[in-house]
């Protein structure tokens, strides 16, 4: 029997269709044309970064404004600020002094040999003597700072305009289920029905701005006399902890609120680090250099065109190969010139291929359809 996926060749030689269409054709068409979808995307990507690279100058305007910022700090600022003598930090009555902190670091995150450093001046402690105390969300202190000018010198005192709240409680976007879920669970109040999570204060930090020859006062500049814009300037920075444990998977307040490790500094305003954080929105992270930006394009433009590689050419045999057969038998073959013609079928042997034919198949069918019509046709004559 000859079906038409597998014709037969004059001289008997198995043949197959250079281009048939199965029955997972449209599947194959349609992944395809998903995996093109995908790879015109990438290609558009790679094209932006690379057209976005030549033309980007965000990296060197910070650059720019930061060595500004450094000429200033090292030409005069920091030699002003340097001549603050002492400083310590009172919390209601409690009271422990700052040491100078006149490090040299990396004035951003960048192993870039274009990323700028500074020498530090800044007084800071790391650590307090508060100790553990029992928690308390309503108790606010009133906190001070008390500079002296040089050894001997003027002293003055700034103090907040506002206490501070050691401890508070923050809302939770958590249902009662997943509420004392996750690495810092927290406290479900079915009155309100609402989750809440518990923080303590991590670090105090104010900015100061000389006032005349002698004085300072804080800087506001921005909406706050804090050191971060992330946190509205605000002077104060606090860190999530866990709740009490209460069984059933329940938590409650903490017992104590730990206050050892609580941070505080005082800064200049024209601390590189201040507008550093400023120019970066407080992440301290440079712009990507154009370079990265150019090679990431190139590399989303080469896996393109890579992927797209199997779609167009099953798209291009699809709309332009041609028909016809070609062997299976790597065997060199005889020319049709030389072949022999194939023995002439008899009207009983067409109905019998016919009738022990499989229809069961679209192309089988049809191939069966135009033998009839050719047999009847040849049987009317002309």
């Amino acid at each position: 029997n000859r079906s038409p996926q597998q014709p037969a060749s004059p001289g008997g030689i198995a043949m197959r269709p250079r281009y048939a269409r199965g029955p997972d054709d449209e599947k194959r068409a349609l992944g395809f044309a998903c995996l093109l979808a995908v790879c015109a995307a990438l290609v558009v990507s790679g094209i932006s970064l690379l057209a976005a690279a030549g033309r980007d100058h965000a990296r060197a305007d910070v650059l720019e404004h930061l060595s500004a910022v450094l000429g200033r700090w090292d030409s005069g600022e920091r030699a002003r600020f340097a001549a603050i003598g002492g400083v310590s930090v009172a919390l209601n009555h409690t009271r422990w002094h700052l040491t100078r902190d006149q490090a040299v670091r990396p004035l951003v995150h960048s192993s870039e040999p274009d990323a700028p450093s500074f020498g530090a001046l800044a007084f800071e402690a790391t650590s307090s003597p508060l100790g553990a105390l029992p928690w308390s969300e309503e108790a606010t202190w009133a906190v001070a700072f008390d500079i002296s000018l040089g050894d001997g010198g003027e002293a003055f005192r700034l103090q907040l305009d506002k206490p501070i709240a050691l401890a508070r409680r923050v809302r939770m976007f958590a249902n009662h289920k997943t509420c004392s879920a996750g690495a810092w669970p927290g406290m479900w109040v079915p009155s309100e029905a609402r989750c809440f999570g518990f923080e303590v204060l991590e670090e105090l930090c104010v900015k100061v701005r000389p006032v005349g020859s002698s004085a300072w006062a804080l800087d506001d500049e921005g909406g706050g006399v804090g050191c971060h814009e992330h946190e509205s300037w605000s002077p104060t920075r606090y860190s999530r902890v866990r709740g009490r444990h209460t069984g059933a998977g329940r938590y409650a307040e903490p017992e104590q609120m730990d206050l050892s490790s609580l941070r505080v500094q005082l800064r200049s305003a024209s601390d590189p680090l201040i507008e550093a954080r400023k120019a970066t929105h407080d992440t301290l992270d440079l712009p990507v250099p154009p370079r990265l930006r150019a090679a990431g394009g190139l590399e989303l433009l080469v896996c393109g065109l890579v992927l797209a590689t199997p779609a167009l050419c099953f798209f291009a045999e699809r709309r332009w190969g041609q028909p016809g057969c070609v062997s299976d038998d790597t065997d060199e073959q005889p020319s049709p010139d030389t072949a022999a013609p194939p023995p002439a079928e008899s009207e009983a042997e067409v109905y019998s291929r016919l009738r022990s034919a499989p229809v069961g198949r679209p192309e089988q069918r049809e191939a069966r359809r135009r033998d009839e019509c050719e047999l009847s046709a040849a049987a009317e004559g002309p």
